[in-house]
């Protein structure tokens, strides 16, 4: 032979190979003093349902089974309708789209983020300047009500 190899001999050396070495996990471990997220008013509802439930009926362990149909029946009303915000700003509601980071307004964005994912639906729509005069003339003028009254002291 001519150094040529077995079909074997390769087999072998390619499963070798291909054996990587496992990854440590990158995870960060999870703070246990990091603050919870506050229940939604469904949740501490159904808590004190469950509660409720149990003190009336000891002997009978199928609390979800109990609670299912309330679950169907009540979740849609007490599910919060959506809420459109309106900008003049076209730059903000691209930003607030795209959800990209941006240092100059990083902490409100992230607010804004973390309170619309909160909410059964909220969109972020763009109004032309022409079509929203009044309401830019109210502001403007609460403003203006606003800095005289610190200007003057009262």
């Amino acid at each position: 032979m001519k150094g040529g190899k077995s079909k074997a001999d390769t087999k072998s050396s390619k499963l070798a190979v291909n054996k990587k070495p496992a990854k440590a996990s990158k995870a960060a471990a999870k703070d246990p003093n990091k603050p919870k997220r506050p229940s939604s008013a469904f949740f501490v509802f159904m808590e004190d349902f469950r509660q409720t439930y149990k003190k009336d009926h000891p002997n009978n362990k199928s609390v979800a089974a109990e609670e299912g149909p309330r679950r169907t029946v009540l979740r849609p009303s007490h599910q919060t309708p959506p809420l459109l915000i309106f900008s003049d700003s076209q730059v903000l509601v691209k930003i607030l789209h795209s959800r990209a980071p941006r240092k100059e307004l990083n902490n409100i964005l992230n607010d804004i983020w973390y309170y619309s994912g909160r909410l059964t639906a909220c969109s972020f729509l763009h109004i032309p300047r022409l079509c929203n005069v009044e309401a830019d003339q109210v502001a403007k003028s609460a403003l203006v009500s606003v800095n005289s009254s610190s200007l003057s002291g009262g």
